[in-house]
């Protein structure tokens, strides 16, 4: 049997300056551990030994991993040690969805023990949810109320946040297993076919605000992500090379975005936030701080509206719709997947081809080849100018 003592260590000294009293024993995990106490004799410090070791006998008896399960704790209890930890390892807004998700769930799991949530609670909490409304603010909640029902995609984001949850009370020996993982995500609809022709860019642009104006024009220019143009900084902007430096982006990565004509035309006519301490390339001219989400998802709103445009449902125009647009077009002029996917920040090939019908006309050419039992490349084609650069350079 491991050898248990106590011992005083004189290298941690109490209040009054006399070396603490410490444990020194074999944990669950068969690790030795040494651990300070507030003991002030070798009996209280003993006292403490004992106790330790019980519990670890007690533990194994049950076959648990740690002595944390032998005191069960609620999901609200550890929610906002979660919250802590995310805090420390995601971005701030990745942070905010958490944190929105975690409210939600706590009348759901808030007084529930971390062992005792079942895939049946999961799976209970998830219908409740995709059965739930989203009331605009003037809605008096009524019989008359005609507001949408949630999407299958607002219960699978909080189904993701509860397994990231139990995900992290597993590796701190709280729950044997995530139950999430038993519980399949609701299906959810393909994503809407939704982008601009260019009549509708035009009276998007005519009737969106003055500052919002450079915003909406950048995003086409380049398909940068709203979070990467609001953080999007002057002293990044390379006017020699014409390329913008991300230095944070969705992937976590920097990217470096090249900037044509239309996109330098808007930097150059952007005014400087002078006195500002990190000049943005949009900002809040009263406060010269950078414009907020929320202030940009609402002049978008107004400007959706009235340019007439879908407002609502699942074609709506969005401010992502931009990100589309400028994928959709790329992808129509035959620029190759792999460009694509470096100019706009892709991880993956498969997000690329998720925007490739976005341009069906695009495919027609190769239909129409198929009458004449070949398949040629197009001369004056991005493609076409592709393939026959990699040729002259093999």
């Amino acid at each position: 049997m491991a050898r248990s003592r106590v011992y005083r260590n004189p290298a941690m000294r109490t209040a009054q300056g006399r070396p603490a009293w410490c444990l020194d024993y074999v944990g669950i995990d068969g690790r030795r551990k040494r651990e300070r106490t507030t003991a002030h004799t070798r009996e209280e410090a003993s006292a403490l030994l004992r106790a330790r070791l019980a519990e670890i006998d007690k533990a194994r008896a049950r076959g648990l991993i740690s002595l944390e399960a032998l005191n069960p704790v609620t999901f609200r209890a550890f929610s906002r040690e979660f919250l802590a930890y995310a805090k420390a390892r995601v971005r701030p807004r990745t942070y905010r969805l958490y944190s929105d998700a975690v409210n939600r769930l706590i009348p759901t799991f808030g007084d529930k023990t971390l062992a005792s949530i079942t895939p049946g609670d999961v799976e209970g909490f998830m219908t409740q949810r995709k059965n739930s409304v989203v009331h605009a603010g003037a809605c008096n909640r009524g019989p008359s109320c005609t507001c949408p029902a949630v999407t299958a995609a607002a219960p699978n984001r909080d189904r993701g946040v509860l397994s990231n949850v139990l995900s992290v009370a597993l590796r701190h020996g709280l729950v044997e297993r995530n139950v999430v993982s038993s519980v399949k995500p609701l299906k959810e609809p393909p994503p809407a076919d939704c982008f601009l022709e260019p009549d509708e860019e035009r009276r998007l642009l005519d009737a969106a605000a003055d500052w919002l104006k450079p915003i909406i024009r950048l995003a086409l220019a380049t398909g940068m992500r709203r979070g990467e143009l609001l953080t999007a900084r002057r002293c990044d902007v390379d006017f020699e090379r014409r390329m913008l430096k991300l230095p944070v982006t969705k992937n976590g990565k920097v990217r470096h975005v090249p900037l044509n004509r239309d996109a330098m035309e808007v930097i150059e006519s952007l005014p400087v936030a002078v006195g500002a301490d990190e000049p943005r390339l949009f900002y809040d001219p009263d406060t010269l701080k950078p414009w907020r989400d929320s202030s940009i998802s609402h002049a978008f709103r107004r400007a959706v509206k009235v340019a007439g445009l879908p407002a609502a449902g699942t074609d709506r125009v969005r401010f992502h719709t931009l990100r589309h647009t400028a994928v959709s077009r790329l992808v129509a002029a035959g620029v190759p997947d792999r460009i694509i996917m470096k100019l706009v920040g892709h991880s993956s090939g498969s997000m690329v081809s998720r925007y490739a019908h976005l341009a069906p006309d695009s495919l027609r050419p190769a239909v129409e080849a198929l009458e004449k039992g070949r398949f040629p490349a197009q001369k004056g084609t991005l493609g076409a100018n592709f393939r026959d650069e990699k040729r002259a350079h093999a």
